[in-house]
């Protein structure tokens, strides 16, 4: 039993040396092989064009440098719209940005890459697919954990690599900046046309009220009208400004949106409110008891007489329009303090430059991998060859390739 079992280490050493002898016959094989392969490697390696990397790093905008902004914003009936058109909203869309083919469309006509990468095709646009196609090939686009983006471009010509990893950054700063713009100033030149529109609608309603009030000097109307007047002034305010608050929304959302039928919900409201404060609801009982929540206890303005009443509507409007112009006005600055501000400037860390080193082909690299590879097909080949010879297959043929004797 103890021989049986001595004898098992001494069959693996013989089976080992085995190993090693059939390679020791072939050695002549491998070594043919080793260097066969790597000096093709060293050659094919010579003769492939030089590759040169460009890259340029860039800090994106943080969603801090729309927080002022939103607080300004908050400040404001239009605070809400903030979130809306999506000022200081953490997700960070830059890198889907670089990569649309948009971005490599501009970069492809500004630096004519379509002749530069040999595209002969008689249809343009097959020409332009291919262009974006090896261009984003040629382009790699990365965000590191840092929250840097970095930009690479490799191409035979250096300045050309280093030019369009530049242009991309520039591309989409403009991207951005016309974006942003687009919308804010969309959105400011839509109040101004709202504040011009109801200055000129002040103008006629204070015009209106001193050409009546000097036809009807002794009328004058007592103090709970008067509150009620600025009372409905503002409820008239109110529908005007959430009114102008919708044409903004437009600009982000479709009609269909939740926070836009709320908005248009609330105006139902406020008009049914006023409506029943003009001309009551009905009964005389409802009208008196919401007023006199309010502290006032008069009858609904149909019911002032005829010169009262138009004296009523005169001095309304010319308080809805103050009203409407004072915050529109507030609003106008707002938006320009967005317009100007919203512009989004990316912080350049790495401008890229024309390198000098290549980086690919790696030849010290790929003799290496040959050479590391050749050794394994090697062995593989040399057991091979054994493995025919105990079959008695002749392949003294097939050695003589390498000029070496079997025996």
């Amino acid at each position: 039993m103890e021989n049986n079992l001595s004898s098992f280490p001494i069959e693996e050493e013989i089976n080992f040396i085995d190993y090693l002898n059939v390679i020791y016959k072939y050695r002549k094989v491998l070594i043919s092989i080793f260097f066969f392969t790597t000096f093709l490697t060293f050659v094919v390696s010579l003769s492939m064009p030089k590759i040169y990397e460009a890259f340029t790093t860039i800090l994106p905008p943080t969603k801090n440098q729309g927080n002022l902004l939103s607080k300004v914003l908050s400040q404001s009936s239009f605070g809400n719209l903030a979130s809306l058109s999506g000022i200081g909203d953490s997700k960070d869309h830059h890198i889907s940005i670089l990569k649309s083919r948009n971005i490599a469309e501009r970069i492809i006509k500004k630096y004519g890459l379509i002749d530069y990468f040999k595209l002969k095709s008689k249809e343009e646009a097959k020409n332009m697919e291919v262009a974006v196609i090896t261009l984003k090939n040629a382009t790699s686009i990365n965000q590191e954990k840092e929250g840097l983006i970095v930009v690479k471009v490799q191409l035979k010509n250096p300045e050309l690599a280093s030019d369009i990893a530049n242009a991309y950054i520039q591309e989409l700063q403009n991207y951005l900046q016309n974006s942003s713009l687009s919308i804010q100033k969309t959105n400011r030149i839509f109040i101004k046309e709202q504040l011009d529109k109801t200055l000129e609608n002040l103008k006629q309603a204070e015009d209106s009220l001193r050409g009546f009030q000097e036809k009807n000097k002794t009328i004058s109307l007592n103090t709970e009208i008067e509150e009620a007047i600025k009372a409905a002034a503002e409820l008239k305010a109110h529908i005007a400004t959430i009114e102008v608050q919708l044409g903004v929304m437009k600009s982000y959302v479709s009609t269909d949106h939740p926070e836009f039928e709320k908005k248009q919900l609330e105006i139902v409201q406020l008009k049914k409110q006023l409506s029943q404060m003009e001309f009551g609801n009905g009964n005389p009982h409802y009208y008196k008891k919401n007023i006199s929540e309010s502290g006032l206890t008069i009858i609904p303005f149909k019911e002032l007489p005829a010169v009262g009443l138009n004296l009523m509507r005169l001095k309304r409007n010319v308080m809805i329009q103050e009203m409407i112009y004072k915050l529109l006005q507030e609003e106008y600055e707002k938006a320009k303090i967005l317009e100007a501000s919203e512009v989004t400037k990316i912080e350049i860390l790495d401008k890229a430059i024309p390198p000098t080193k290549k980086i690919k082909p790696k030849i010290k690299l790929n003799v290496l991998l040959s050479g590391f590879l050749s050794i394994f097909m090697g062995i593989f080949l040399a057991f091979f060859l054994e493995y025919l010879e105990k079959q008695g297959i002749n392949i003294s043929n097939i050695t003589l390739l390498f000029r070496k004797e079997v025996r």
